[in-house]
């Protein structure tokens, strides 16, 4: 007599939601059963709740993008040596170079200052749960604009509809997540014309505009970070010591009061004319964190919380970049008449400080790629992300 054993759901569930995104979706084929249950909207979230645990789902990412509509995203698992880089033309969103692999380099060549890490990334949204909104634009042209949603683990890629409102004038789009509905969803800022703002919920074809007080105006087209179902503008009131930032599920702009350590010294006040700007935003452990110098305060439940960044002798010219997995921050040196610079991983937590080669041996070779295929160096915008691989189906 054959005896066929088969495994309970639950542990076939405990199993997947182990596995990176890349196995999960060659694994959609397996059975319609498999299928549904790694479409789920319930694993997709114990999914992605687990990947925080896994240093393998944790990536960087390099954006480099530029006004002749060419998009490069440089992958690079952080607990390995490979460098994966896709090359997209953001008119069609083609594929035109599937993959390269390019391994560490023991010798760091200096590329020149035009391809660097900066504040701001044309045509690329904030990334939101590893999803990344990119904006194909000509100033004029409406018919030349399109938008689309990337899930940066699947790559799949979804077409959304381009507002209507402001087609002579620059747009930006932010990406956040709807903590009451899980549902994703953009605003839309415009540079010019009547500074409306407008909201789309993902999987929907029609823009809503924004309802009550709009601060478009003030805030004009600043950075952002989403994190808690609030979409944070890196601007906001030095008199009144807040931070604006949108709320996802009401769809309306707010106030958040930060510490008044964490203002700039320099400047004018007032709301109409002269909105400060934070040196950063961050997420840390999905909270909120603010950056000015070597202060860090971050939103607990019970208020802000400030701690201090303690940095080595030898580490100067410091500048936040970024965030990493278990409370580390990375810090970019300029190390003085070096010409190269120097990446460290700052531990908020126990204040360790420890040089990261394999970041900038990334930012290194990525330079070398950009400056080997000829991209426009001129008007590059590079841009550094840390991401957690996230397998919704867009």
């Amino acid at each position: 007599m054959a005896y066929t054993t088969f495994l309970p759901n639950d542990i076939i569930l405990e199993i997947l939601k182990r596995l990176p995104a890349k196995s999960l979706m060659r694994f959609k084929c397996v059975s319609k059963g498999w299928l549904n249950m790694i479409l789920h909207p319930f694993f997709i979230e114990s999914h992605q709740n687990h990947a925080r645990t896994r240093p393998d789902a944790s990536r960087r990412l390099f954006a480099y993008s530029d006004r002749y509509n060419h998009l490069v995203l440089s992958y690079h698992n952080n607990d390995h040596p490979e460098l994966l880089i896709q090359t997209f033309f953001s008119t069609n969103m083609k594929l035109d170079f599937t993959s390269s692999q390019i391994l560490y380099s023991q010798s760091p060549l200096w590329l020149g200052a035009n391809t660097r890490i900066t504040s701001e990334c044309q045509g690329i949204s904030n990334i939101a749960n590893g999803l990344i909104c990119v904006h194909n634009y000509d100033v004029g042209c409406l018919e030349k604009q399109s938008l689309w949603l990337i899930n940066l683990a699947t790559m799949q890629k979804r077409s959304l509809p381009i507002p209507r409102v402001c087609f002579l004038h620059r747009s930006s789009y932010f990406l956040g997540s709807d903590s009451s509905s899980k549902k994703y969803k953009i605003l839309h800022f415009c540079s010019g014309g009547e500074y409306d703002c407008q909201v789309l919920t993902v999987g929907r074809r029609r823009w809503r505009r924004v309802i009550g007080r709009n601060p478009g105006k003030e805030l004009g087209l600043p950075e952002a970070m989403s994190t808690d179902g609030r979409i944070y503008f890196k601007v906001g009131n030095r008199d009144l010591h807040v931070l604006t930032f949108f709320d996802l599920h009401t769809e309306k702009f707010a106030h958040l009061s930060i510490p008044e350590a964490s203002l700039p010294r320099e400047g004018n006040t007032g709301w109409l004319y002269c909105p400060y700007y934070l040196q950063e935003l961050f997420e840390i452990r999905g909270k909120l964190g603010l950056v000015r110098g070597l202060k860090v305060w971050i939103l607990e439940e019970t208020g802000w919380i400030e701690k201090s960044i303690i940095l080595p002798n030898h580490v100067y010219n410091g500048t936040f970049v970024g965030y990493e997995r278990n409370s580390k921050i990375i810090i970019k040196s300029s190390q003085g008449g070096d010409m190269t610079s120097k990446y460290f991983l700052y531990d908020l937590d126990t204040s360790e400080c420890a040089e990261a080669p394999g970041i900038a041996i990334h930012d290194l070779n990525f330079s070398n790629y950009l400056f080997g295929s000829h991209l426009p160096s001129d008007v590059c915008n590079m841009k550094l992300f840390n991401y957690i691989e996230n397998i919704t189906t867009l």
